[in-house]
Formats: C-alpha cells, structure tokens, sequence
C-alpha cells in the first residue's frame, strides 16, 4: 500500500462516511444551496460591479464571492428548514443508506479529479512508482477516464484546441 493508496481511500472514507452521517436529503440540500449561490454569483455580481463603477478584477471577485457567500447561506437555511419539517431531523436508514451511494460516488468523482490532475502533472513514464504501484490505481483511472468521456478535458487538451483554433482564425482576430 502506498501514500496514493492512504489519499484515495481517505477521500472515499470521509466522503462516505460525512454523507452517511448527513444523510441524502442533506447532502443534495447542500448540493442545491452550492448550485444556487453560484449560479445568483454568476448573475448578480456583474450588475453589482457596475454600480460600483471601479472596474478593478479584485471587486468583481469580491462581489461573486460575496454574492455567493450570501445566497449559499441563506439558501442552505431555507433548504434546511423545510427539509426539517418534511424529513425527520435525523437521518433514518434510507436517508443514510442513499448517503453512502452518494458519498461513495462524490468521493470517486473526486478521486477522479485528483488523478486527472496528477496525469497532468506527470507525463506517462514519469509517474511516480507510489502511484504506478498503487492498489487502487484502477479505481483512480477509472474515474478519470469517466469524467473525461463526459466531457472533461485536461488542460492540455484544451490548450491544443486552442492553439488549433488560433492558428485557422484570420489575422484580423489575433
């Protein structure tokens, strides 16, 4: 077992582990209220950036992080409450079991990342032999290979796209 092996299965646990506790219906109420804030952020900061008329990257960031700071909680509250008086406030054996399926799959979409990124990072041959020797390096590669097949493209991918697209633009646009 290696350090790669300890990080995926920290991940995992605790991801299973915090939604088992939570439950389901907290888990997706947190999940809705993250998708709330961002979504208000993304819509209200830059209306709110023209009132204050500064024009700087340090306020527009200020006011999505707020933004989202602000519709988070309050949504998360809201959520709560009526999640309190449909559901009882702790978790029964559904709510708790439906956790670990979400967790596990949270966890797994995490590793997932984690991996995409360390591909990155190193090139093929020169992985490190804690990852190349890892018990759950098919887990990890799994999930990296799910997520890209849904769209997610690394950076390099990405960056080469863009240097094609560059390169068949018309000079007028460069």
């Amino acid at each position: 077992m290696t350090w790669f092996d300890l990080i995926v299965l920290g991940i995992l646990g605790l991801s299973v582990l915090f939604a088992a506790f939570r439950g389901f219906s907290r888990e997706i109420t947190t999940l809705v209220a993250l998708a709330a804030g961002v979504i208000a952020a993304y819509y209200l900061a830059p209306p709110l950036g023209e009132l204050f008329a500064s024009g700087s990257t340090m306020t527009a960031i200020i006011l999505f992080l707020v933004v989202f700071a602000v519709i988070f909680i309050v949504s998360l509250i809201v959520l709560n409450s009526l999640v309190s008086r449909f559901i009882a406030e702790k978790p029964g054996r559904i709510d708790r079991v439906l956790g670990v399926i979400f967790g596990f799959l949270r966890g797994y979409i995490v590793v997932g990342l984690l991996f995409l990124a360390l591909d990155y990072y190193f090139e093929d041959d020169r992985m490190p032999p804690a990852i190349t020797d890892a018990l759950t390096l098919g887990l990890a590669a799994g999930a990296a290979d799910l997520l890209e097949s849904m769209g997610l493209e690394t950076v390099t991918t990405t960056a080469d796209t863009s240097d094609m697209a560059a390169s068949s633009a018309p000079d007028r646009f460069i």
